[in-house]
């Protein structure tokens, strides 16, 4: 999202819960403020010490703390910590998550025996989301399990079986894939028994992703589809996108690439709608990365380009990781192998930190063939068998049988 068009939904936000006269005090002051700093940064002498990101990112930065003095001068104490609940998801929405952090941090600390039980959980869970997109997984699991805990006090079981769902991704992140799927088993349990359809869902989008781990593309498909179906009759979006996104992916990984094409061709005609930097960063990402095996290389470099720009302010490194592989499958596809070995070896670097062990057999698999088209055979089979370590890892993958065959035919 720009930055003009957060602070539209800012402004509108606090026009629901201040009066007009706020609105049009921050807009005023916006209008006089870039004046001002537009004549200093226009300096010849200025020019060169600030960037157009910088000035974006200090005018966004000043635009955000100016609306929240002024709301907080007209409205009380509790209508303003409505309206800070209210920020923390349009935010983190807009992928601002240091906002939305930010504003987290400060209602636990000031409002804390104010916030109900349902709000605390809902805060913790949003602080879960944030670290575990940043790929700080400890404090993810830290703020999960407190918004467990807020959740089994108040009886929520809804919140019990999404905060189940959560930890289960966090766990498969952290290589437990036994653990993740029993709790995307019991979250899915618990959420069919009590008829949360919304969970049950998100349940299933959980086990398509450990599927795809598997490489069991029949499963991961079915369970993808029963996802897209159900946002579309929901009217869901955001779900539609990312239901398209990860059908377009798991082509991807079966090599049919003209089917993933399909798909991310529907999630494109939904994006300009989608305010989710995520999702806008996992677009790009799936895009180019197919875009590669289309031999549509300059395409790929700039769709992958988009994606890094994207994933790098939300502080995703893993995500990060993956361009960083698909970037050095593309120089090798260009014959720049000093770039391509380059962008690999950070890849594996970066997965190795975060401890994702499939990404990481991925970033090997990629090498075996970098390796075995410049016939070399040798380092090929050593990738090959340090991809298979990887896969390994991951209980029933069908990955270990198809390398054990590539290995047998070099």
């Amino acid at each position: 999202m720009n930055n003009q068009k957060l602070l539209n939904h800012l402004l509108e936000l606090a026009g629901n819960y201040s009066n007009r006269s706020v609105v049009d005090k921050v807009n005023q002051l916006k209008t006089k403020r870039e004046q001002y700093l537009n004549n200093i940064w226009n300096k010849e002498i200025y020019k060169n010490l600030v960037t157009v990101h910088q000035i974006n990112k200090a005018t966004r930065r000043i635009d955000f703390d100016t609306l929240l003095y002024f709301v907080q001068k007209e409205v009380d104490r509790i209508k303003f910590k409505q309206f800070l609940l209210a920020v923390v998801d349009l935010a983190f929405d807009s992928g601002e998550l240091e906002y939305s952090k930010e504003v987290i941090n400060s209602l636990i600390k000031t409002e804390f025996d104010n916030l109900t039980g349902q709000e605390l959980a809902s805060l913790y869970f949003k602080l879960g989301e944030i670290y575990f997109y940043q790929n700080d997984l400890e404090t993810s699991n830290n703020h999960f399990e407190n918004s467990m805990s807020q959740c089994m006090d108040n009886e929520d079981l809804e919140g019990v079986a999404r905060v189940k769902n959560s930890l289960g991704v966090l766990m498969i992140e952290k290589g437990l894939y036994k653990e993740g799927k029993a709790l995307f088993d019991s979250a899915r349990k618990l959420a069919s028994e009590n008829g949360f359809s919304d969970l049950i869902i998100k349940c299933d989008i959980s086990l398509g992703n450990y599927y795809t781990m598997q490489s069991d593309i029949p499963a991961a498909l079915d369970k993808y589809f029963t996802v897209k179906e159900y946002a579309e009759i929901n009217q869901n979006e955001s779900l539609l996108i990312k239901a398209l996104l990860n059908i377009a992916s798991t082509y991807r990984h079966n090599r049919e690439y003209e089917k993933s094409m399909n798909f991310i061709a529907k999630a494109e005609k939904l994006l300009d709608n989608a305010d989710k930097k995520f999702l806008k960063a996992l677009f790009y990402l799936v895009k180019g990365e197919t875009l590669i095996y289309r031999d549509e290389l300059q395409s790929s470099y700039a769709v992958l380009t988009c994606a890094f720009t994207l994933f790098s302010e939300i502080g995703d490194k893993l995500s990060i990781a993956d361009i960083y592989r698909a970037m050095g499958i593309l120089a090798g596809k260009k014959g720049e192998d000093d770039v391509a070995l380059s962008f690999l070896e950070t890849s594996i670097k970066l997965n190795l930190a975060g401890h994702n062990y499939l990404n990481l057999g991925e970033t090997h698999l990629a090498l075996a063939e970098f390796y075995q088209q410049r016939n070399n055979l040798i380092k090929a089979k050593e990738f090959l068998q340090s991809a298979k370590k990887c896969y390994a890892i991951i209980p029933g993958s069908q990955k270990v049988l198809q390398i054990d065959r590539i290995i047998a035919s070099l």
